[in-house]
């Protein structure tokens, strides 16, 4: 077996710790600037009060009494993963306010952390934002918060050092353009339809593309592109095999992006590949264990990261099977079309955000068991 190189999450890092693959390495794709993925006042948007009432449990593997497995580890320094135990390398802080479905960013400024909620249901949705100083390791409260209440669920994308923040509960109808130079909000030109939560989307070439999501209880299949040069949105392919599948994960390499589809009553999961060169979808081989979806998506290299998730989650029945909380990582390459498994999270999470920001993967925030916000941030050291 030929492992892969210790690296598990965005592009551009050296060495992490390992992930066991089956395939030879192979010519790297480019990947864009929009590296990760996704998701002040305190008032935020109040509903209904929090509770627990929404169940989940945490994922164990069926090989590990602590439901994680053991991770290789590069014993050599030669860019190989080797047959033998070592730490994953997490270590754990927190962010400013526990919060899911979160976004976050890498500017110029530093990195990002804004918006989400406090819990699974959208009860108090905040509208703040913070920035990291990686020197004393502490968060800086930004006086421009999220200009608007729809901040659950949004996703953000980096284009020229400008952040645009796309959609979020509860209206989904906003596209909002943060510039680091001026620490200010102007509104951009909105999508043509809402996308609430659980949508694709990423940036290729000079468009960002968006896909799917769920619209309160109903899911979605729409495909638009929004050109940064003209200005302006355009229809382009649907997803295809969305049929009851919401809380999308995704991620860009080349001119492809990679969606992983879950939240389906059978448990499947498939992973479909949008070509942006055909406009068109194409099915990638599915992932076998640890069916999950609102993972956290990045990319490495040829590869695509996806760390955490549910399973057995319906957002449109509340009184379905309990969610599977996962604390796993798992890598799609995107070169020879194979899955492997990565050390995994210190803690089982969905609905997290994730960057790479100075050579280190920043995992933030995400729901836990108990359906509420966490404060953790997980920073992995290569």
């Amino acid at each position: 077996m030929i492992r892969c190189s210790s690296v598990c999450i965005v592009m551009f890092l050296p060495a992490l710790s390992s992930c066991t693959m089956n395939f030879e390495p192979k010519q790297t794709l480019t990947s864009t600037n929009d590296i990760g993925s996704d998701a002040g006042s305190d008032s935020g948007l109040e509903g209904a009060s929090d509770d627990d009432s929404f169940s989940f449990t945490t994922d164990r593997d069926e090989d590990s009494e602590t439901g994680r497995g053991t991770p290789d580890s590069d014993q050599d320094g030669d860019g190989i993963c080797d047959s033998a135990g070592g730490d994953p390398g997490w270590i754990n802080e927190s962010v400013p306010y526990a919060s899911g479905a979160a976004a976050s960013a890498v500017l110029s400024d530093g990195l990002h952390y804004l918006g989400g909620s406090s819990n699974f249901f959208g009860n108090t949705i905040y509208k703040k934002h913070h920035v990291y100083d990686s020197v004393s390791r502490t968060w800086e409260s930004s006086p421009a918060e999220v200009p608007d209440g729809d901040a659950w669920g949004a996703r953000a994308h980096v284009y020229q050092d400008r952040m645009y923040l796309i959609g979020g509960y509860p209206s989904g109808s906003r596209m909002r353009v943060y510039n680091p130079q001026i620490n200010s909000w102007s509104p951009s030109k909105p999508p043509p339809k809402a996308f609430y939560w659980g949508f694709a989307s990423g940036i290729i070439g000079q468009g960002l593309y968006i896909f799917g999501g769920e619209p309160h209880s109903a899911r979605d299949a729409s495909g638009y592109k929004y050109d940064f040069a003209a200005k302006s949105w355009s229809s382009v392919a649907p997803i295809p095999h969305n049929e009851g599948r919401g809380a999308l994960s995704s991620a860009v390499v080349g001119d492809k992006m990679f969606v992983l589809n879950g939240n389906k009553a059978d448990g499947t999961t498939i992973l479909q590949i949008y070509d942006s060169a055909t406009d068109s979808w194409s099915l990638g081989p599915s992932l076998s264990k640890h069916l999950f979806e609102a993972a956290a998506a990045a990319v490495l290299g040829s590869s695509v990261y996806f760390f955490g998730g549910a399973r057995n989650h319906d957002i449109s029945d509340s009184s379905s099977s309990p969610a599977v909380l996962s604390d796993h990582v798992n890598a799609y390459d995107t070169v020879s079309g194979t899955w492997s498994t990565c050390p995994p999270m210190s803690r089982a999470k969905m609905w997290a955000t994730s960057r790479i920001y100075q050579g280190k993967i920043y995992v933030l925030g995400g729901l836990n068991a108990k359906s509420g916000g966490m404060k953790d941030l997980g920073i992995y050291t290569p």
